[in-house]
């Protein structure tokens, strides 16, 4: 597993060919081999994101895109809290915000 850090590689969105706003407030997982985590003003924030992607990892597929978020949100918080890393109020508001911007991809 890979881990790219923006903030330790700022001119990764180049060699990547993505415009680099593509990267703010944003990570991702490529394959069960590399995480980017993107560019964040709130380093809680960026943490939280990290467990996320983690999550896609070990969390219960699903073909719903918004379900398979929702695994990934919830196997990752559950890490974390299993380490002994919590988030504040306000990060698990910003967490739900996150997830509702897949709620058009949920089945009704």
């Amino acid at each position: 597993m890979e881990i790219i850090d923006m903030d330790i590689r700022p001119d990764y969105w180049k060699d990547a060919g993505m415009d680099r706003d593509h990267y703010i407030d944003s990570s991702f997982i490529i394959g069960d081999f590399l995480i980017i985590l993107g560019i964040y003003k709130n380093k809680e924030r960026k943490k939280a994101s990290f467990f996320h992607e983690i999550g896609h990892l070990i969390a219960d597929k699903s073909n719903c895109k918004y379900t398979r978020e929702k695994n990934a949100w919830l196997s990752g918080l559950r890490l974390a809290k299993n380490m002994d890393i919590t988030f504040s109020t306000e990060c698990y508001k910003w967490i739900r915000n996150q997830l509702e911007t897949y709620r058009k991809y949920k089945k009704v």
